[in-house]
């Protein structure tokens, strides 16, 4: 899938409105990243907001945190970008450019999951973009959709604005990909763990209610998983646990939704 076309457009109804970018990895992706960001800087007028949401810490070595950022501007000042360095400190300084490490991205939930106070805060942005491999995967859960679900039918049943989705290939966690070119892709074994594919998915505002996370909230109400006693037998807990994902699945069968294979 390559929705480039319509991540101009989406960027460019965004206008002034602010834009958040959920970062992945440091070193040159985060270069990439911070062109990527001086150019959403400089191309909106009025003048917008980007926003970044790093790490609180990293999951994985790679992964940028916030104090990744001050010696990523030293380096590309080094390496002759002293303008570029320039102009996203003073952004920084003046409040364009900011930000953000929600404990949330060091958890393991998929994004149907956020809590209610990020939720609302990427509702206050006219779109956010994530990047990489591990985000995707969260957008979908970590879980096994059919090939040819479709990205945005599943995105709005519970992200709250327009949304783009960049990523390289390196799961077969996969959606918006239609049978002849999954076929393609994987003789050519790019749908797996190659990297040798990448696809980018944008999705025009968001809508409520949210399907998902009206169910999740269904199966919470419910007295399982981790309010188990604590010290409870071990075989419990997994009990408790495997019965409240059966009622979340039970809940979006009852649904006319998209749904992961068991």
């Amino acid at each position: 899938a390559d929705d480039t076309g319509e991540l101009c457009a989406a960027l460019e109804a965004a206008g002034g409105e602010e834009v958040v970018v959920v970062l992945d990895n440091c070193g040159l992706e985060l270069v990439s990243d911070l062109l990527l960001v001086d150019g959403l800087l400089r191309c909106a007028s009025p003048p917008r907001r980007v926003t970044l949401h790093a790490k609180a810490r990293p999951v994985f070595v790679s992964d940028v945190v916030e104090a990744d950022l001050a010696p990523t501007l030293a380096w590309l000042e080094e390496q002759g970008g002293g303008p570029l360095a320039g102009r996203l400190r003073d952004a920084l300084a003046d409040g364009r450019l900011h930000v953000e490490s929600p404990e949330f991205y060091t958890g393991p939930l998929p994004f149907w999951e956020m809590p209610d106070e990020l939720h609302a805060r990427l509702a206050e942005a006219a779109l956010v973009l994530t990047k990489g491999d591990a985000n995707f995967r969260r957008l979908l859960g970590d879980l096994h959709w059919p090939h040819d679900t479709d990205f945005a039918d599943l995105m709005r049943e519970y992200w709250p604005t327009s949304l783009a989705a960049l990523r390289t290939c390196k799961s077969g966690v996969l959606v918006g990909v239609v049978p002849a070119v999954e076929a393609a892709a994987a003789a050519a074994d790019h749908l797996s763990s190659t990297g040798a594919a990448a696809v980018v998915f944008t999705v025009q505002e968001g809508t409520e209610p949210s399907l998902l996370r009206s169910c999740l909230q269904q199966v919470r109400a419910r007295p399982f998983g981790v309010r188990v006693a604590a010290g409870a037998d071990p075989a419990l807990l997994v009990a408790a646990r495997d019965e409240g994902a059966t009622d979340f699945v039970s809940c979006l069968a009852g649904k006319a939704a998209p749904r992961p294979s068991a």
